[in-house]
């Protein structure tokens, strides 16, 4: 029972997404990684400051995320394109492979939960709804400016 409970609020807990287009990610493309960024649209975009690195050379940083590596080692994730989510299938070969038939959803329709395919190239994250950051808390400086 108090799993069953755990489980339905883990469902209907809310969710808000958080873009960064900052965060830094890494592509492996044939035997090459590249270094770069997400747009909002789900596209990489290479780092032209950081040259390729051969995939046998790469030792990684903690803070990229790898855009090879899917959350949680799902097979069945949704790719980010344009505003749209594709339902794809991670293959035995680690290529992402769109599901024929899958329903093609847009983003704004998607409904996180810790249940939910994920978004293997989403630019940001999913917070609980209600979450303030530390860039958003009022410092003394904007107090006094609010209350001039």
């Amino acid at each position: 029972m108090f799993g069953l409970l755990i489980i339905c609020h883990l469902l209907f807990e809310e969710y808000e997404y958080k873009e960064d287009l900052k965060t830094e990610f890494v592509q492996k493309i044939g035997d090459i990684i590249y270094s770069g960024t997400v747009s909002r649209d789900g596209i990489f975009i290479p780092n032209p400051k950081e040259p390729p690195c051969p995939v046998n050379l790469y030792f990684g940083s903690g803070d990229t995320r790898r855009l090879w590596s899917h959350p949680g080692g799902k097979t069945k994730l949704y790719e980010l394109r344009y505003g749209m989510l594709i339902p794809v299938t991670k293959n035995e070969y680690g290529k992402l492979v769109p599901e024929k038939g899958g329903n093609i959803i847009a983003f704004e329709d998607y409904r996180y939960t810790v249940f939910a395919r994920p978004i293997y190239n989403l630019p940001g994250t999913w917070v609980k709804k209600g979450t303030v950051f530390d860039d958003q808390k009022p410092s003394p400086k904007n107090i006094s400016q609010k209350s001039k």
